[in-house]
């Protein structure tokens, strides 16, 4: 009896290193299209969340050639939960649930383009492409950098105390002297250093002050602001691989 149960543990765990490769394989999304344009020239895509947790990212990008001085255009359809937040809302957007999906819609010339495809799940991985703008490296170092900026604004805001009538002009002027330092950057520098999630960062509390609208209460104070700062940071600490300290 004894050698069987050792025979069949020797079987089952030869089995299960078989499956290994076979699980391995399973991807937590999926992206549909569909073949057959509608009256507008569009084809539907579909993005799915196959896993078990959410999903917090996903892009279908289509690389054409011939479009631009460096011989290709990027097109891409997608969503991403932790960099377009709207401030004072509802900082928590879950992304894609478990079975849940996204539908967008793209030109019909595009779908015929070289596609590549990217998710981010809410424990920070990332599965697809690692390539280009849409792919898993930029998306990840994107997040980090919009993390280290606001890092940067909740410095800034610690000095300024609550009763200070100019603070609302301050954090404005600190915001658009920041944006025009990293719009200096060149294209492989802005890359490395993940502007573009800096920039969505900056541009998200720009267009909650003047002159775009009135100060929302979630803004009206350093203290509140910084409130709002901590919120986000958490979202997305809790979404990506942060560097050790």
């Amino acid at each position: 009896m004894r050698s069987k149960c050792i025979w069949l543990s020797a079987a089952s765990a030869v089995l299960f290193l078989h499956m290994l490769p076979m699980m391995s394989q399973v991807k937590g999304y999926s992206i549909v299209t569909s073949t057959k344009p509608d009256q507008y020239g569009l084809v539907e895509v579909i993005i799915r969340n196959n896993s078990k947790q959410n999903m917090t990212a996903a892009y279908l990008a289509h690389t054409c050639s011939g479009a631009d001085r460096n011989g290709s255009e990027v097109s891409a359809v997608g969503f991403e939960s932790t960099l377009y937040v709207f401030l004072g809302s509802d900082f928590q957007n879950p992304g894609v649930p478990p079975a849940g999906t996204r539908r967008f819609e793209i030109k019909s010339a595009n779908a015929n383009c070289p596609k590549t495809t990217s998710a981010i799940f809410f424990d920070g991985h990332c599965e697809g492409s690692a390539d280009g703008p849409f792919g898993c490296t930029q998306m990840l170092v994107d997040r980090q950098a919009a993390y280290a900026e606001l890092v940067r604004i909740r410095s800034f805001l610690q000095k300024i105390p609550d009763d200070d009538p100019e603070y609302i002009s301050k954090f404005a002027a600190d915001l658009e002297s920041r944006r025009v330092e990293l719009s200096q950057l060149g294209s492989a520098d802005a890359s490395q250093k993940g502007v573009n999630g800096r920039t969505q960062v900056l541009q998200t509390f720009k267009q909650r002050l003047p002159p775009y609208t009135t100060p929302p209460p979630t803004l009206s104070t350093p203290t509140q602001t910084l409130k709002a700062v901590d919120l986000w940071m958490a979202l997305l600490a809790s979404n990506i691989l942060l560097p050790p300290d």
